[in-house]
């Protein structure tokens, strides 16, 4: 509440062509602190907001060398917590270009996203592994190397390597009390079997964290202040166009006034009463023939209107999807899995020609989220243990797929899939099978 009203003090006291120096270095800070406190939140979009502000007034006036680099680091981490990894890339590419050297824990912690991000959009395991591995062995900090450990015991968690997950996260949480790494080790240890690890995560996890209902009122106080915020900028702005607008109007119309009242004057002076007649004359011509054309210009707007709602009344409706097993990417799985007739007994890479590429998994996402009301998120949110590659999975099996498809369309072992199911219906925790219990909380709520 105190950062909005700082900016808002500052909007109300200086325009926008006067915030320079030292007043755009602060801007730029208050920003970049509120989109801090809405990151904390994971309200990404409004934190976007608040970084792309702060990003606008360092480039006027920057709070550090690296200051810029920082906020567009902040920016593609938004976008990364959004899942649309082609913008964070966009912005981390940004923010390695604005950064003036490569020795400092910025451009370590931009390279840690990067790789990241690449994990996440499928460009392979080992090479993100690698580049994270290098980034802890240059960290000159504690902290900087805890980070690198959580991000390379989140993939080999993902990846389902629990051994070298556990090697880089018990650590973390033992040590550090590092929370992430005990919702990673939750996951595994109950995969595992390791009934008591497991119950030390949880009680663990149960301290720290917010219950939910006071998450949400956070969220929504939040919300409530920006909006706030964004209002009175707005009443702000309108009241100073309307007096830029009444000042522009005085500063014009007087000048004319009174030339045109001086103009009168001497033609009544000098003028003949027949001269004036004739000029009154000349005038009112003039003005029915500016009548006239605007006549025809305003027929010919209603005729071209009547041409536009005739072309929108002709345009062909798009066609939609019926259903869910309609739409073209589900089509095309289902047209491979029929012709493939994979067998769980058969190495997956001799189904290589059949495997599906990321565009086709995100595609598949959509059309679940398109056909069962935003279906990722909703299990994601319902299933906080399920991972980003459980949800791939997820979408398969809606299909109604046995492991043996999965395993040839992802291109995984079979029994890394077959783990993986068990493991996501024992989240789940139903006793139909997978397809059938992904299918029943699909269509729940409908």
């Amino acid at each position: 509440r105190e950062y909005l009203r700082a900016l808002e003090v500052m909007d109300g006291r200086f325009e926008e062509k006067e915030m320079t120096g030292e007043r755009a270095r602060f801007m730029a800070l208050a920003f970049n602190r509120l989109g801090d406190l809405f990151c904390d939140q994971y309200m990404m979009e409004t934190a976007i907001i608040c970084y792309e502000n702060a990003l606008r007034y360092c480039l006027i006036s920057p709070t550090s060398p690296i200051g810029v680099s920082r906020i567009l680091n902040r920016i593609g981490l938004q976008y990364d917590m959004l899942k649309d990894f082609g913008q964070a890339k966009h912005y981390y590419g940004q923010a390695l270009e604005q950064m003036p050297g490569s020795d400092n824990a910025t451009y370590r912690d931009i390279q840690s996203h990067v790789s990241l991000c690449n994990y996440d959009m499928g460009l392979g395991m080992e090479q993100s592994i690698e580049a994270l591995r290098h980034l802890f062995t240059q960290a000159d900090k504690e902290r900087e190397r805890a980070v690198y450990a959580l991000f390379m015991g989140s993939i080999y968690a993902e990846e389902m390597v629990y051994d070298s997950a556990i090697a880089y996260l018990e650590p973390l949480w033992e040590c550090q009390q590092e929370v992430e790494a005990a919702k990673y080790l939750r996951v595994i240890y109950d995969s595992l079997g390791c009934t008591e690890k497991k119950d030390a995560c949880v009680r663990f996890l149960a301290d720290h964290n917010q219950s939910e209902g006071e998450n949400k009122a956070m969220v929504s106080q939040l919300g409530a202040l920006f909006q706030q915020h964004i209002n009175q900028k707005q009443v702000q702005q309108a009241a100073q166009e309307k007096r830029q607008a009444v000042s522009k109007t005085i500063k014009w119309v007087i000048p004319v006034v009174v030339f045109i009242a001086a103009g009168l004057i001497v033609a009544m002076r000098h003028r003949h009463k027949r001269r004036i007649e004739a000029v009154r004359q000349a005038h009112q011509a003039k003005q029915n023939a500016l009548s006239g054309r605007l006549k025809r210009s305003n027929q010919e707007l209603r005729e071209l209107k009547s041409q536009v709602g005739q072309q929108e009344s002709t345009a062909i409706p798009q066609p939609q999807a019926a259903s869910f097993a309609d739409e073209a990417v589900c089509s095309l799985i289902m047209e491979r899995v029929n012709e493939g007739q994979f067998k769980a007994q058969m190495d997956c890479k001799m189904y290589k020609n059949y495997a599906l590429d990321k565009e086709q998994v995100m595609a598949l996402h959509e059309a679940a989220n398109r056909h069962f009301k935003q279906f990722t998120g909703r299990i994601a949110h319902a299933y906080p243990a399920l991972t980003r590659g459980d949800l791939d999975y997820c979408c398969l099996y809606l299909l109604g797929l046995t492991d043996a498809d999965v395993s040839a369309l992802m291109q995984k072992a079979y029994p890394t899939v077959s783990q993986r199911s068990r493991k996501i219906k024992a989240i789940l925790g139903s006793e139909t099978t997978l397809p059938d219990a992904l299918r029943g909380f699909a269509n729940d709520n409908l």
